[in-house]
């Protein structure tokens, strides 16, 4: 589910109308502002009650404050459009359904930044999942904790798990530029990075 509560107050376009969205709709809980589809004939139509726009009708004037979900098997056309546009994803945003990518090669793409308390349980979960023919591309941003060095027992066994290491701390944005730039599947899926909670 996404339940990212940083995004909560910011407007959720939902990027894709087609049998996607309609099978994996139930996976979002927030109230949608409006949908977006590159199809010209779509726009001005409704879809749930919500408006369908092109993207740049949306996007160019809002991109400081949306919250945008892929519902879409375009992954790397999307993030690309939107990259070249300033505009970075969340990772939790973009869903994937194993009916849907039959035997192509899925990246399976996580930031990392002193996750050592979860990186173990995260790489154990994409390990088994059901869906094999997958690469598990690892961008470390500058972690100070043992996320490293936890990661390297799993890549010595495992040849579909690769890490890239930045020096120092860059952002969540520029680590998932990193893994996108070294992701060689037809599709991406993003791995959220869990976050210690406050005491």
């Amino acid at each position: 589910m996404i339940t990212n509560q940083e995004y909560r107050a910011k407007k959720v376009i939902v990027w894709g109308t087609g049998a996607y969205y309609q099978k994996y709709k139930g996976q979002v809980e927030h109230q949608l502002a409006y949908f977006a589809d590159s199809n010209a004939a779509k726009t001005g139509t409704e879809l749930d009650g919500k408006l369908i726009y092109l993207p740049e009708q949306l996007l160019e004037e809002n991109k400081d404050e949306i919250f945008v979900c892929v519902m879409s098997m375009y992954y790397k056309e999307i993030y690309q459009w939107l990259e070249e546009r300033g505009i970075y994803l969340p990772q939790t945003l973009l869903l994937m359904g194993g009916a849907c990518v039959a035997d192509k090669l899925v990246s399976v793409l996580m930031t990392i930044y002193n996750n050592q308390d979860y990186i173990v349980e995260a790489l154990e979960s994409v390990l088994d999942m059901d869906y094999k023919r997958l690469e598990f591309i690892l961008v470390d941003d500058g972690s100070t904790d043992r996320s490293i060095e936890l990661v390297a027992p799993y890549m010595a066994k495992d040849s579909r798990i690769r890490l890239y290491c930045h020096e120092k701390n860059m952002g969540v944005p520029r680590a998932t530029k990193t893994g996108i730039q070294h992701c060689q599947g037809e599709y991406i899926l993003f791995c959220c990075r869990r976050r210690r909670k406050s005491p």
